[in-house]
C-alpha cells in the first residue's frame, strides 16, 4: 500500500504577515483548530482555478518564521493554487513598505 503525497507549497510574505489576522478579517472564512506547532491555526480556503475552472481545496498553516505553507486537496497543481492563494490573501505583493504609510498618516 503506498500514501499518496499531496502537492504542497510555501510562501514567503515580503513584509509582517499574520495567516491569523487575515482569517480574523474575513470573518466568514472557517479557521480550524490546529495541532502540534501550528498555534496560530490553520485557513482552509476552497475555489476554482483560473485554468479549467477546477475545484480545489486548501489547507493553510503558518510557521514561526512567518512562512505560509499550503497543503492542496484536488485535481490541481501547487503552483497553480499558490498563485490563486497569494492573490486571495494579498502575497503576490511586497507589503514591507505598509507600516510606514501608517506612520506617516
Amino acid at each position: 500500500m503506498s500514501i499518496a503525497v499531496r502537492p504542497a507549497f510555501e510562501i514567503s510574505p515580503a513584509g509582517d504577515y499574520s495567516l491569523r489576522a487575515s482569517a480574523d478579517f474575513i470573518g466568514a472564512w472557517h479557521e480550524a483548530p490546529s495541532e502540534g506547532e501550528a498555534a496560530g491555526g490553520h485557513l482552509h480556503l476552497a475555489f476554482l482555478t483560473d485554468a479549467g475552472w477546477k475545484p480545489v481545496g486548501v489547507c493553510l498553516t503558518q510557521s514561526a518564521d512567518s512562512h505560509v505553507h499550503g497543503e492542496v486537496y484536488g485535481d490541481a497543481t501547487a503552483p497553480e493554487v499558490q498563485a490563486k492563494v497569494a492573490r486571495i490573501l494579498s502575497l503576490d505583493v511586497d507589503g514591507s513598505g505598509w507600516p510606514e504609510v501608517g506612520l506617516r498618516d
